[in-house]
């Protein structure tokens, strides 16, 4: 993942068009966002389409706009996701459930850069990077002829595999970390998990990957009491972990090595930040996704101060 952020880094600048691969529930589109806030367009709009949420016979209207009278219903001019894209970024999530007759159109307007309304006899230009994001294989479905060969080639500039939180198990407690200290500030209080719920957690498969992660530590954290997320919360929602072998419990040596690996982990990564963007603290806050404030925290409590 470190790889990764490096290569986010090195393209965001660059309008290149990437498509993002993997598992649901890796983080597609936080990579994809990443991208839009660390290049020359962030402070232009992020339009997110999901291909598959809207239905094959309104996806022209809604990515093209339609003009009054085009259809029955069309009473004035509206804007489609791509012109409220113009300037900034556009992210194709599912872009392999497209139906093929938008694949077409699609592939116009990455090849000209202009497009017509639904209704509409004047040509609208716009200037967006292209992101895509797909769990499906593209080349196999290029092979059966579900997917555009040449709309393929157009948005894989460079493809980034975001990968299955089982093959990286070791980032669970840094997801666990993270996600305590987001639902730590909503609350308003400090959550913690104990010995107990954090073996629970280090020892699920999470086939769901971080999605399901975050969701679970979220729903279990909803009904704990005092701050300290345990068994007994988990239970509640989840009465099989009772009877689970993955309950065995994590030593009090473990937890301080864990706090430990966080605390030299976020180390580096605000270190590494600073230096890339010279000490402006502001730029290093938004490329680490902390606010400036909470930045300056960690600044003052790892003693990182000039």
């Amino acid at each position: 993942m470190e790889a990764m952020r490096t290569l986010i880094q090195r393209i965001a600048p660059t309008d290149v068009r990437v498509l993002v691969t993997g598992p649901s529930g890796t983080g597609k589109e936080v990579v994809s966002r990443a991208l839009h806030e660390l290049s020359r367009r962030s402070e232009q709009a992020f339009v997110s389409v999901h291909c598959g949420a809207i239905p094959a016979d309104l996806l022209e209207s809604e990515l093209f706009g339609y003009v009054k009278g085009a259809f029955t219903g069309a009473d004035k001019d509206r804007p489609g996701l791509l012109k409220l894209a113009d300037g900034g970024t556009l992210f194709l999530d599912e872009i392999g459930e497209m139906p093929l007759p938008m694949q077409v159109k699609l592939l116009r307007v990455l090849q000209e850069g202009t497009f017509f309304p639904v209704g509409g006899r004047e040509q609208q230009k716009i200037d967006l990077r292209l992101i895509s994001a797909t769990n499906a294989n593209l080349p196999q479905l290029v092979q059966k002829g579900l997917f555009r060969e040449d709309l393929y080639y157009r948005i894989k500039g460079i493809t980034l595999e975001t990968v299955a939180l089982s093959s990286r198990s070791q980032d669970i407690p840094l997801l666990l970390q993270f996600f305590l200290e987001q639902l730590s500030q909503q609350q308003g209080q400090r959550l913690k998990l104990d010995s107990t719920a954090l073996s629970w957690f280090l020892q699920r498969d999470w086939p769901g990957n971080i999605r399901e992660l975050k969701n679970t530590l979220e729903s279990v954290a909803a009904v704990a009491q005092g701050g300290v997320i345990s068994m007994a919360d988990i239970s509640l929602l989840h009465p099989e972990a009772v009877t689970s072998d993955a309950t065995q419990v994590v030593t009090q040596t473990d937890v301080q090595l864990l706090d430990q690996a966080v605390q030299q982990l976020e180390i580096r990564m605000i270190k590494q930040a600073l230096e890339q963007c010279n000490g402006n603290k502001s730029q290093a806050a938004r490329q680490l996704g902390l606010s400036r404030q909470g930045l300056l925290k960690k600044i003052d409590r790892y003693q990182l101060a000039d």
